[in-house]
């Protein structure tokens, strides 16, 4: 049993090493060596914990969102209602559609402050209730 995990741990190993070995050629598409640059990361900044929204007849939830300029948000979003929905913000050209019992996921960087109108884009659905609001703040 134990050479049998010694074995699978040398594989293991052996196959991160030739995947990273692979990945780091440093060069670009046409060829040319970038193995000298720099990539910034911006250490400041933080993913954002998850936020779950909850989408059925006929409210999102939760229907108003405060998060702050420069927060990267993983919108995690199911439809639990009985019909098709969709979670669409309003300027940001983001929209998931759902059937009954679907979810998907949407990360999204807010970089402008401001008030983004969250919506169900499907006929009567955003006049019975399923609108909200995303707000970023400075």
């Amino acid at each position: 049993m134990l050479k049998k995990m010694s074995i699978l741990l040398l594989i293991a190993i052996l196959s991160i090493s030739i995947i990273a070995g692979c990945a780091g050629s440093g060069g670009d598409d046409n060829g040319n060596d970038r193995s000298d640059e720099q990539t910034d990361i911006d250490e400041s900044t933080e993913i954002a914990s998850p936020i779950d929204i909850k989408l059925s007849e006929f409210k999102i939830t939760p229907s108003n969102i405060t998060i702050q300029k420069g927060e990267t948000i993983n919108f995690k979003v199911e439809n639990d209602g009985s019909t098709f929905h969709t979670y669409t913000i309003e300027g940001l050209d983001e929209e998931l559609r759902l059937q009954s019992g679907q979810s998907d996921n949407v990360e999204i960087k807010f970089d402008k402050p401001g008030t983004y109108k969250v919506l169900c884009t499907v006929p009567n659905h955003e006049d019975r209730g399923m609108v909200g609001e995303i707000k970023v703040e400075d």
